[in-house]
């Protein structure tokens, strides 16, 4: 289904969010043949033992729809609300790996009333963009094409629109419950009508 390198082990960038997760279920069930690896950076929003929980629960559901199991799955820490440039650097030096696999899509078309913190992690040509502006080269970029609706669609398609996309979580200015006001849940409502 995805055009991936040729290398038998697929590093997956895992927040937890929507388009993430998706990409999950993708790969788990289109690349069995792969061994397929989440990698979840802790940001500064969440502790460590919420986001292990939360995650955790998204791979544990991917894992039996697919009937996958994963080999390993990798917490490492970032700074800021979303890893750096220098996170993605230092886990390929030390995986010995050149490149993740990203969940990011396009921005919307319209503009939200919180447009001031919309999402500048996601570059034109659908490169990971860094929190310090820095762009990463060294990834895959499946969704970028796509926007929040079309991920929606996916989901419909799929039926995980009760079962997976409420374990997902978007909000950054919440860390226990979507605010439903910050530019992230904005863009949630906009692409699923609804927040969970």
């Amino acid at each position: 289904m995805f055009n991936l390198p040729k290398n038998k082990i697929i590093y997956v960038s895992c927040s937890g969010g929507i388009d993430s997760s998706l990409l999950l279920f993708e790969l788990t069930k289109f690349h069995k043949d792969r061994d397929i690896r989440p990698v979840v950076y802790n940001t500064d929003n969440l502790p460590l033992y919420r986001k292990k929980e939360k995650v955790g629960k998204i791979i544990d559901l991917i894992s039996d729809l697919n009937n996958y199991k994963f080999q390993n799955v990798y917490y490492r820490d970032a700074i800021g609300n979303s890893p750096r440039q220098e996170d993605f650097i230092e886990f390929f030096k030390e995986e010995e790996v050149g490149f993740i696999v990203l969940g990011i899509t396009k921005n919307p078309n319209i503009k939200f009333k919180n447009d001031k913190d919309k999402d500048n992690s996601r570059s034109e040509d659908g490169k990971y963009v860094c929190e310090n502006g820095e762009v990463l080269e060294s990834n895959e970029t499946p969704y970028a094409n796509l926007h929040k609706r079309d991920i929606a669609l996916k989901y419909y398609d799929y039926n995980l629109h009760n079962n997976l996309f409420p374990l997902t979580f978007s909000c950054t200015a919440n860390t226990e419950i979507h605010c439903g006001d910050c530019w992230w849940c904005e863009e949630r409502m906009w692409g699923f009508g609804r927040i969970i």
